[in-house]
């Protein structure tokens, strides 16, 4: 599940997501993709805009975020939420910055044998 938080200094191009068959090949830039093999196009815009889907249904893909003032940052806030454990412990998400959820017995590679603190 993903939520839109908020943003800034965004256009209104930026960060358009795509669900796709898992026919698809992981990993292919979009103008790449199959357009047989997209299902949907959805793009959160407004405060709490929410996408559910199975994940192991669909794979998916979300454009760049670009910046209207190109002088300053361009931010987009989201919430993704996993209703499970990750598959492969420490897999794909491993050197991203997210907090661990799994704070006791963390076994997921988030931490990397650190301390949580509750802190970035």
């Amino acid at each position: 599940m993903t939520v839109f938080l908020g943003s800034d200094n965004m256009r209104p191009d930026s960060a358009v997501t795509f669900m796709h068959d898992n026919q698809e090949t992981t990993g292919v830039m979009l103008d790449e993709t199959n357009p047989a093999l997209i299902r949907a196009r959805v793009q959160h815009r407004g405060f709490l805009d929410t996408l559910v889907f199975m994940d192991h249904d669909f794979k998916h893909s979300v454009t760049s975020v670009y910046a209207v003032d190109e002088e300053r940052v361009a931010v987009r806030d989201m919430l993704v939420v996993f209703t499970r454990k990750p598959k492969v412990w420490g897999g794909m998400c491993r050197g991203m910055r997210i907090r661990c959820v799994f704070m006791r017995g963390c076994r997921c590679g988030f931490l990397d044998g650190k301390a949580w603190t509750g802190v970035d």
